[in-house]
């Protein structure tokens, strides 16, 4: 029991290592989330000696905050960046310009991100649209190319209506 006209302490040190332990828990618990930066990045970039960078897309269809970030960080390299949303079951007219080799294709096993390299003064294009599939819904649809300088404006067109699904003839 304190003395007469001692008041008792609110904090004490085993007190504040236990804030500290539960603040700590929390916080592992949060990098460990699902959806949190413990998850493969939606993009890597990896600049080179001779100025050249290489992106990896994880996720192709960056929307937003993302795909504004990725821009700036572009613009920055001195790669021109466009960004083109357009009307459902519309296309760009291409060619845009020289379009830029690959590697663009996924790994073997479909694993693993799109990769291109990019120079200053190349182009990388974003085109979005949502195509009407076979069965009369739509679904988002969303490419990205690399072009050697500077890209031409989008000028849209009426994308090809898609082709019914083929079947084997087997039931």
């Amino acid at each position: 029991m304190p003395a007469p006209g001692r008041r008792r302490r609110a904090v004490t040190a085993p007190r504040l290592g236990l804030v500290a332990l539960a603040c700590v828990a929390a916080g592992a618990a949060w990098v460990l989330a699902p959806g949190s930066p413990a998850d493969t990045p939606a993009y890597a970039l990896e600049s080179h000696p001779d100025g050249s960078v290489t992106l990896t897309l994880n996720d192709i269809a960056l929307g937003g905050r993302l795909q504004d970030g990725l821009a700036e960080r572009l613009k920055r390299q001195g790669i021109h960046v466009s960004v083109d949303d357009l009307p459902a079951g519309y296309q760009c007219t291409h060619p845009r310009g020289e379009t830029l080799p690959g590697p663009f294709a996924r790994g073997e096993d479909g694993a693993g991100g799109w990769e291109i390299t990019l120079r200053r003064g190349d182009s990388l294009a974003f085109e979005s649209t949502a195509q009407l599939q076979p069965d009369g819904s739509r679904q988002r649809v969303v490419s990205f190319y690399g072009v050697r300088g500077e890209i031409a404006p989008c000028d849209p067109v009426r994308a090809p209506e898609p082709r019914p699904a083929e079947t084997s003839g087997l039931r």
